[in-house]
């Protein structure tokens, strides 16, 4: 299934019974036949599904696209264990260490974490990976304070320019969907 919601207006505006890449052709078709004007979408958040980027790059090519949190830090799971996965093949040490890496550092348990202390100490692609990781997630974290706060400021005062500065900062945490993808060419 495949939602389109206007997150001002809190409400579920399309919905698809499937995932496919028709799909934002039929949102925006859908929306014609409505009355409303798809060019007037400026901001669109969506998974990292390739054929919806194509669909919005072909069908609402002026929106500008944010990957939300949880995809972001999917992709980053990903790469971690990937690295890992090809560098445990040389050093045996990073057996069994898969959860280790893919945790928070808070939610690791007491023998994890000193796990964790130890393979540091080592001169591995996957703590340089783990520490991207991290990075990515404060700064995730960063720009979603930084909205929230120009957002209830902007709500508060009613200041269009406050307004304006919230969307720019989702639209640079866009960025860091391409961030993972430079950050895991480094680390190979």
């Amino acid at each position: 299934m495949t939602s389109f919601s206007d997150i001002d207006a809190s409400r579920v505006i399309f919905v698809a019974e499937t995932r496919r890449k028709e799909v934002v052709s039929e949102f925006t078709k859908d929306m014609k036949q409505r009355g409303y004007d798809p060019e007037r979408i400026d901001l669109i958040c969506c998974d990292m599904w390739d054929a919806y980027l194509n669909g919005i790059r072909n069908h609402i090519p002026q929106a500008s696209v944010v990957f939300d949190r949880f995809h972001i830090m999917k992709q980053m799971n990903k790469a971690i264990e990937k690295v890992r996965w090809a560098e445990q093949k040389t050093n045996k040490d990073l057996k069994k260490t898969r959860f280790i890496w893919l945790k928070n550092p808070k939610n690791l348990t007491e023998k994890q974490a000193e796990q964790l202390i130890e393979l540091k100490k080592l001169d591995l692609k996957t703590a340089r990976a783990y520490q991207i990781k991290l990075a990515l997630q404060f700064a995730c974290s960063l720009s979603a304070f930084l909205f929230a706060l120009s957002t209830a400021v902007a709500a508060s005062v009613s200041i269009l320019a406050v307004h304006s500065h919230a969307a720019s900062l989702a639209v640079h945490s866009h960025a860091a969907s391409h961030l993972v993808k430079d950050l895991f060419l480094l680390i190979r």
